[in-house]
């Protein structure tokens, strides 16, 4: 299964702060060091320039985004899923990997099942299907069958009403996560989750306030400035 990261600058109107990139240099660093998985990059112009340093060139793929409004700041990502033509594990930037990070055989792979409390806009992108008991988490998601990323991705793009408004940070969860798990629920897939102990996901707003000791006590451990 491929490890792949996305990122879209919108055409150059969205680039990483430093701190940003010290996470993305901590991220694949330590999936490098930690595992036998080779990182790949999918982006635009500007963000192979930006990121060139931390991949391969045989492992950058050039992607000429859909949606340039950069509000929509996880499209990029949908995106990316429908061009997968083999199993695949997508993971976020503040991703740091432990020894013993392994992907588990299943349809579906996710960092964790959770709880959530239902809203108007997380329902926006829901197919006609009952409410799932659980939403599939996507900082980490991976798909044993790419025909499901591409599914989700399609029937967010008809469903592309929404891109006409402001988008609410539900809506934009509703897009990745909700619709994935109403249809999962209702279709005979395997969900499986990632063991917490050999990842850490520096998810949320404020990271630097929130971790930056233990993100700066991480790069030091692998030698990154």
């Amino acid at each position: 299964m491929r490890v792949i990261y996305s990122y879209n600058t919108f055409g150059g109107k969205r680039f990483p702060s430093a701190f940003d990139m010290k996470l993305a240099k901590l991220s694949v660093t330590s999936l490098r060091a930690s595992t036998d998985y080779e990182p790949y990059l999918y982006t635009d112009l500007r963000g192979k320039d930006i990121f060139a340093e931390l991949f391969d060139m045989d492992y950058i793929n050039v992607v000429d985004f859909e949606f340039q409004n950069p509000e929509y700041w996880n499209t990029g990502k949908l995106e990316v899923y429908a061009k997968q033509k083999e199993p695949f594990l997508h993971v976020d930037f503040d991703t740091c990997f432990m020894k013993g990070f392994t992907i588990p055989e299943g349809d579906i792979i996710t960092e964790k099942l959770r709880d959530y409390e239902l809203t108007e806009d997380l329902q926006y992108f829901g197919y006609c299907l009952p409410n799932p008991k659980k939403l599939i988490c996507s900082g980490l998601i991976g798909f044993k069958f790419p025909t499901i990323g591409e599914s989700l991705y399609l029937h967010i793009r008809f469903s592309s009403r929404a891109f006409l408004k402001k988008p609410s940070f539900d809506k934009l969860v509703s897009m990745e996560e909700f619709a994935l798990s109403q249809y999962v629920e209702n279709a005979f897939v395997t969900v499986k989750e990632l063991d917490p102990r050999y990842f850490a996901h520096f998810q949320g707003e404020h990271k630097q306030e929130r971790f930056g000791k233990i993100i700066d006590d991480l790069c030091r451990m692998y030698n990154i400035k």
